[in-house]
């Protein structure tokens, strides 16, 4: 059944005032105040609205496999052309673009269901990343020093003794990720427990 374009027009404003909803919930109360990542909070914030947008209109005009490759496309470009993502990331990124895939598919006159299914979706991501549920796990941050420590290499246990004096955490694990030579930084993804 098609619908008008005043029709189209209240159908796309509904679903679109839920995603955003959704993925303010998300991004802002779940990812950006645990996280701390302003970064991530927009990258995740603005793709979820660009993709809700895209499967809406798509699937409306039965384009159904070019949506399939589109999304196909865009995570291949994401993985190919960025930096690598923590496992938090990644979840998060994900859980963005499930629930605007979700909200733009979704037929008409499901509201209630859908808004469930957020509801549902966003629980479960408060409740399994919960800092109080996980008050003694390790957690990752990555982190720059201004310098470039002699110990680095040769001496772990020195790097994470001077990690944790300077960071007033226990250290548990380092990865260096980039030593720019020329600016006398490391960067470095750093295990610890709070």
């Amino acid at each position: 059944m098609l619908l008008s374009a005043q029709e189209l027009l209240v159908q796309f404003w509904s679903l679109f005032l839920i995603n955003l909803a959704s993925l303010f919930v998300l991004t802002y109360f779940l990812f950006y105040k645990r996280h701390h990542d302003k970064q991530g909070f927009v990258t995740y914030t603005l793709f979820g609205i660009f993709l809700f947008t895209v499967v809406f209109f798509l699937i409306r005009n039965d384009a159904v496999i070019s949506l399939g490759f589109a999304i196909f496309g865009i995570l291949s470009l994401i993985r190919l052309r960025s930096d690598t993502f923590s496992k938090i990331e990644i979840t998060y990124f994900f859980a963005a673009m499930s629930l605007s895939l979700i909200n733009g598919m979704v037929a008409d006159g499901h509201l209630m269901i859908l808004i469930a299914i957020n509801i549902v979706l966003l629980f479960l991501t408060y409740v399994f990343d919960n800092p109080v549920i996980f008050s003694h796990a390790e957690s990752k941050v990555l982190y720059k020093l201004d310098a470039i420590p002699a110990t680095l290499f040769n001496e772990p246990e020195t790097t994470k003794e001077h990690l944790s004096t300077l960071l007033n955490v226990e250290v548990t694990d380092y990865t260096i990720v980039e030593i720019d030579s020329i600016k006398d930084s490391t960067h470095m993804r750093i295990t610890y427990k709070s």
